[in-house]
């Protein structure tokens, strides 16, 4: 009989993290371009199912849809263009990009506390990044899915064709929507959900392929939420005592339920409905910032991690009585000049950041000219 130490002793875990994967620990989003790689315009038809998924979710506010997920809604598309088991984990092995800190982050967190990844791509994704950065399996929840075993004929493979076709040429507005608050569509967000109700209808209900997806376990915002809760349950940890940072809107729902228990929801280079959720927000190239509010939420508690959002500049950090100060050296020796962006976010003040993070994203997607050589690393 086999006896774990720290319970026989009476050590207790006394705080959590949980994080996303793509815009955090992985800069390139991995499902985005599996679809650029093998569908005509697929990076754009994906950027389309999104814009659908967010629309639907957080404008319209549907509770009861059968394709909630972009992983589900873009898993059909991939069959039909031929893609299997074999050709994603090809991909993923050429594509895989981690910055460099990332490995530092990983080991450092999980010495601290329990450590999870929640994650809407796939597992041909994750068991390569799980395989290059040492991090566990079992601690990663991802959506499941077997290429070689879902069946579609060619006529309905080319009906998929067909439709993704339709998708394509459809325009995606700029516009942004308060949440659960705004009563009408812009016209070419009205043309998406109508084309998309259409179709995702006919996928879901009249082909085989349809019948194959019932017992695909695919993640989404829901998902996310009763993963959180079981690992809440499992390691009798309340949310109070919890972490996670989150980039996307289907982060949205877990960064606000983790804010409103007072834990620390933080947005890392995150969109507009991350940044709602969340009370803190990160912009930044450099992940490695996580890890000193990652240890004075730990050892100090959420108070402490405003106070040193306070004193959040080069001076004073300089000062500052962090609980680990070789985070605080690392970061000044690593950005001399300028600290990271790092905010509290509140009522007065959700505005100015959703504009801030935004523009942020916007630039850093305008950088073709980055060396991701010497920024992030290629993981062969």
């Amino acid at each position: 009989m086999e006896y774990d130490l720290i319970d026989e002793f009476g050590f207790v875990d006394e705080k959590q993290i949980a994080l996303s994967c793509s815009g955090i620990l992985s800069k390139n989003n991995f499902v985005r371009a599996l679809c650029g790689r093998f569908i005509r315009n697929g990076e754009h038809i994906f950027d389309v199912l999104s814009r659908y998924e967010y629309i639907t979710t957080y404008v319209l506010m549907r509770n009861d849809m059968e394709m909630e997920s972009v992983m589900k809604m873009v898993f059909p598309f991939l069959k039909a263009y031929g893609v299997t088991d074999s050709s994603v984990y090809s991909f993923v092995k050429d594509t895989l990009m981690v910055a460099p800190k990332v490995f530092d982050v990983i080991q450092y967190l999980r010495c601290l506390m329990p450590t999870y990844i929640m994650t809407r791509s796939l597992i041909h994704y994750v068991m390569r990044f799980c395989e290059c950065t040492g991090f566990r399996f079992d601690d990663v929840f991802c959506t499941h899915i077997d290429f070689d075993t879902s069946n579609i004929n060619r006529q309905e493979g080319r009906r998929i064709r067909e439709i993704a076709s339709r998708i394509s040429t459809l325009r995606i507005p700029k516009i942004s929507y308060i949440v659960s608050k705004s009563r009408y569509l812009d016209a070419d967000d009205a043309a998406i959900v109508s084309e998309l109700d259409k179709d995702l209808h006919d996928i879901f209900s009249n082909m085989s392929i349809g019948s194959d997806m019932k017992n695909i376990e695919f993640v989404g915002s829901n998902e996310k939420i009763r993963q959180l809760l079981e690992i809440r349950r499992r390691n009798r940890i309340d949310l109070d005592s919890t972490i996670y940072i989150g980039s996307d809107a289907s982060d949205y729902q877990t960064l606000d339920l983790v804010r409103a228990s007072e834990g620390l929801a933080i947005s890392f280079n995150g969109g507009e409905y991350s940044i709602r959720g969340s009370n803190v927000m990160i912009l930044s190239d450099d992940v490695s910032v996580v890890n000193i509010f990652a240890s004075e939420f730990y050892n100090e508690g959420i108070e402490r991690v405003y106070d040193l959002i306070d004193n959040w500049n080069l001076e004073k950090l300089r000062m500052y009585p962090c609980f680990d100060k070789n985070l605080a050296n690392a970061i000044l020796k690593a950005h001399p000049r300028k600290l990271p962006i790092v905010k509290r976010i509140t009522r007065s003040n959700i505005g100015e950041c959703i504009i801030q993070g935004e523009d942020y994203n916007r630039k850093m997607k305008r950088m073709p000219s980055l060396d991701w050589s010497t920024n992030f690393r290629n993981v062969s």
